[in-house]
């Protein structure tokens, strides 16, 4: 018997996103969480954010591949296209700080990748950040291990996130 799963879920507007159903199905599957569950919602908001269309109308489509040992969320919509590139540059102007949190502490924006970042094992990017993939192993929670801004950063990769790598 297979443990292998794929689930693809699609909705508009930021009232429909399933957040309870995800919390159901990561929990079910032993991948529940709350840095996990905090980089999905992290993604979430930033498709719906950053969509070319209004929080009412976007369009989100999340597709999860689960096997015995990972979890694969996969999150796409149609954004403003912004430079991975850009992203991954500012990330690591701040490659040698002890702890993002406390740079950032008194700044209004900066935090979703970070939080993004601790929650998963590996994160792949589209370059214009149209599909994000977040990648979890199973029974690990990234607050055991460090949370030095440099060794986050090595988690971001740029690249046409796949599902079925």
């Amino acid at each position: 018997m297979s443990n292998k799963q794929y689930i693809l879920i699609k909705f508009i507007g930021y009232d429909n996103y399933p957040i309870n159903y995800l919390k159901y199905l990561l929990k079910e599957k032993g991948f529940m969480t709350i840095d996990f569950m905090l980089a999905i919602n992290e993604a979430i908001c930033n498709a719906v954010r950053y969509n070319i269309n209004d929080i009412n109308t976007c369009k989100i489509n999340i597709m999860i591949y689960f096997d015995k040992d990972f979890v694969k969320f996969l999150i796409s919509s149609e954004t403003t296209p912004t430079s991975a590139y850009t992203i991954k540059s500012n990330l690591l102007k701040l490659k040698n700080e002890p702890s993002w949190s406390k740079y950032l502490k008194d700044k209004l924006r900066g935090r979703g990748f970070w939080i993004i970042l601790e929650g998963v094992d590996y994160l792949y990017v589209k370059e214009d950040m149209q599909s994000i993939l977040l990648i979890k192993k199973k029974k690990t929670r990234n607050l055991e291990t460090s949370s030095n801004t440099f060794e986050l950063i090595n988690k971001f990769n740029i690249s046409s996130p796949c599902l079925f790598k």
